[in-house]
């Protein structure tokens, strides 16, 4: 295969050439393919978004702002400018000032981002400090004392679990920078009713999937957060576990719960938007200890889809 004009041929040695890490390397897509649709954070958000401008007798006020906004969506990352999340912050209080939208979703959009804006600022934080204490590393000639992996990623994903009070200081403070100040209110003198128009809000963009079948019964709940708050499960860093859940309700005993870690999305660092497996230890004695009797604990090792895990059969108040 004879070189192209972009490529180094033999008379060419390259030197002068800036290396490209590989990390950060383009992908060109396919010659012809074109309209590709991107899946992050904003994907179902501007779907919704373009569905009510398509339904509207006259265009939104904030149309406009929110086109410029996906600009460079339909393309690779890094082949065209994006929108920052600041000014995608600005399209969403657009949004919502408008009053086209629920007032919890309208709540939701905002409040959100900038939540991702503050988990930006501790990615970028954090990196900085590593990067500092990789200085102090190698002034002191310890050139192998430290990964040279970026390591913040995952303290980041885990930082509003692990420093509470570090987090709602500067999610507070974020909320205040960009005008929010009666959600920052509510945030600090109601956590619970904040909570309650996230959830809210969350259900309008994203819906929970509806279980096929029977009604879940009441007592399923209280399984998964009684074997939750046992301290069974031990993540890195101390941090909770988020459990999820399926089920099978059956005509008659014995019922099927199934319990799983929460997939994490990582949201700094080279990885960021990368879905993860998180590693976990399961205490087993602290695990049956939740039941109120253990007839049989077993490891199984390929369960039909193509996973791994520890089964127990026994009863849990009186079911």
């Amino acid at each position: 295969m004879e070189p192209h004009d972009d490529e180094v041929g033999p008379e060419d040695d390259g030197d002068d050439l800036e290396p490209v890490d590989p990390q950060f390397e383009v992908e060109m897509p396919p010659e012809g393919l074109t309209n590709l649709v991107r899946h992050d954070r904003y994907t179902t958000i501007d779907m919704k978004l373009q569905s009510i401008i398509e339904a509207a007798a006259i265009p939104p006020a904030w149309r406009d702002a929110w086109v410029q906004s996906t600009r460079g969506r339909n393309c690779l990352v890094g082949q065209a400018q994006e929108a920052e999340p600041e000014e995608r912050l600005a399209v969403w209080q657009a949004v919502r000032d408008s009053g086209l939208l629920p007032d919890d979703a309208g709540f939701y959009l905002v409040a959100d981002q900038i939540k991702f804006l503050t988990e930006l600022f501790v990615g970028e934080t954090m990196d900085q400090i590593e990067r500092r204490i990789d200085a102090l590393y190698t002034e002191h000639g310890f050139l192998d004392g430290r990964s040279k992996l970026y390591r913040g990623e995952e303290d980041c994903g885990d930082f509003e679990e692990r420093c509470p009070e570090d987090w709602d200081r500067l999610y507070f403070d974020r909320l205040q920078k960009h005008g929010e100040h009666e959600m920052a209110r509510l945030y600090r003198t109601d956590r619970e009713h904040f909570e309650e128009r996230m959830r809210a809000g969350g259900e309008y963009f994203y819906p929970s999937p509806q279980q096929e079948g029977p009604e879940k019964p009441a007592w399923y709940d209280d399984l998964s957060e009684a074997v939750r708050t046992s301290g069974c499960i031990l993540l890195p860093n101390a941090a909770p576990a988020t459990l999820v859940m399926s089920w099978k309700v059956p005509a008659h005993d014995p019922h099927e719960v199934s319990l799983g870690v929460a997939l994490r999305e990582i949201r700094c660092g080279p990885r960021d938007g990368e879905v993860v497996i998180r590693d976990f230890v399961l205490d087993i004695p602290s695990l049956t200890d939740v039941f109120d009797e253990v007839q049989a604990c077993y490891w199984e090792s390929f369960d039909g889809n193509g996973s791994s895990s520890v089964a127990v059969q026994g009863s849990f108040r009186g079911n």
